[in-house]
């Protein structure tokens, strides 16, 4: 989810009328948007199975491989503007038109940054030069990054706006990339598809954004709400994309440093493996979706309240989380030979290790939920530099001997080592 900001005031009275809540009923809003999850992870899934029908598993490679290179451009162009304006508006609701301009504004000049950086990068590194015209393609959804207002939904708790997006995206980029198949397109119109998905949903939370009413011009501002100007935002909002990029590198950095490593089809038989990955974690951002205000208006209370937050959290998902694992190994070679045909059964010990890595992820991402709503943003940067050291060390060290089994080990020893230290960052907060 210290630094340059200073921690929420809390409050030693129940929050006033119109002012953060804690909402019940999270089993049936994880329900609601787990369902819709899972709903885009199915689509996601026929989308990734027609690449590599449509292009074999060195093209589901190199897609991959471009698509990891644009998460470290879409976590620039975000800035981490979207954990912090949750944070804010979920606490103070009276700052959300603000915030919305601050916001759009800094992502606009950060996404032409992020743009211009990526292409550079990729240019740079003779490994990657193969997928450079999959990456200018894909770089082209950055402006929709810019736009769109997808945290405002999360920050007012209305989920059911957050599940309707996330199943929209999948279902326009499947029904694109069909079409584009259909029509017999080459490589680079998957790149098309997906930024053409990108910018419907973009201009679909705007327009929902756009419809929240404006406050009272006359209404007293609420003196306990940080500002909303650029610069504070901006100084607020730089330790949390920092600790955002370094996530980034070490979710991904399997992906890259197999991209340099390994064969174009041993990489497409992880990507398939890598995409479950993404999918069971694509369940836990919901639950978080979902969580992160409730946590985030916690904090502005007396310490109890928070506690109590991430016990019960902790309860309802950690026995689902290690029963889903238990589950997934014995099953992980029957599900890849049948989604993605016998050849691709070569990652199934690399998706069992993966299964275990969600769950030790699932349960860091409680503490470090905890960390943000308590405006600890440098000391989960410097958690997070840590893990991400783990994350690439064991993977440059396990992937030359394991290959693809390898980098899915790295992932878990690195997802276990942070979710370790976290855990003892916030006890060590919560004990303050």
């Amino acid at each position: 989810m210290q630094s340059g900001t200073a921690a929420m005031p809390p409050s030693r009275t129940p929050p006033p009328s119109g002012g953060p809540q804690l909402p019940g009923r999270v089993g049936w809003r994880f329900a609601l948007l787990g369902s819709a999850n899972l709903g885009a992870a199915g689509a996601g899934f026929l989308a990734t199975l027609l690449i590599a029908r449509g292009f074999g598993a060195e093209g589901l490679g190199l897609i991959a491989l471009s698509m990891s290179l644009l998460s470290f451009g879409t976590t620039i162009a975000l800035f981490g503007t979207d954990l912090l304006a949750v944070r804010q508006v979920a606490a103070h609701p009276r700052t959300l038109w603000p915030m919305l301009r601050t916001v759009t504004r800094l992502r606009a000049v950060m996404a032409a940054l992020a743009y211009l950086g990526l292409l550079g990068a990729v240019w740079a590194v003779p490994g990657f030069r193969d997928v450079a015209p999959l990456v200018a393609i894909f770089g082209l959804s950055l402006p929709a990054v810019a736009f769109s207002a997808e945290w405002v939904p999360q920050a007012l708790h209305r989920t059911g706006i957050t599940a309707l997006a996330n199943m929209g995206l999948q279902l326009f980029y499947l029904t694109f990339l069909g079409l584009g198949l259909l029509m017999g397109m080459p490589l680079l119109g998957v790149a098309v598809a997906r930024v053409t998905a990108d910018a419907l949903v973009a201009l679909g939370f705007r327009f929902w954004a756009w419809r929240r009413p404006r406050p009272d011009p006359e209404a007293a501002p609420d003196p306990a709400a940080p500002s909303c100007a650029p610069g504070r935002v901006a100084r607020a909002a730089a330790p949390i994309c920092a600790t955002q990029i370094v996530r980034t590198l070490a979710l991904t950095s399997d992906m890259l440093l197999l991209g340099l490593m390994v064969p174009a089809d041993s990489l497409g038989h992880y990507a398939a493996a890598s995409r479950l990955f993404y999918v069971m974690m694509s369940l836990a951002t919901a639950y978080f979706i979902i969580v992160l205000p409730r946590i985030a208006a916690a904090a502005a209370n007396p310490p109890p309240a928070l506690r109590t937050e991430l016990r019960e959290s902790l309860r309802r998902t950690v026995p689902l989380a290690l029963a889903g694992t238990l589950l997934l190994a014995p099953l992980s070679p029957v599900i890849l030979s049948t989604m993605f045909g016998a050849e691709f059964v070569h990652a199934a010990p690399a998706l069992a290790i993966l299964g275990a890595a969600t769950a030790a992820s699932l349960i860091g991402r409680h503490y470090r939920q905890v960390l943000l709503a308590r405006s600890r943003q440098v000391d989960d940067l410097r958690l997070s530099l840590a893990g991400s050291a783990v994350h690439v060390t064991a993977k440059l060290a396990l992937i030359p001997f394991l290959g693809i089994t390898g980098a899915a080990l790295g992932t878990f020893l690195g997802e276990t080592f942070i979710l370790l230290v976290q855990r003892r960052a916030t006890r060590n907060e919560l004990d303050r």
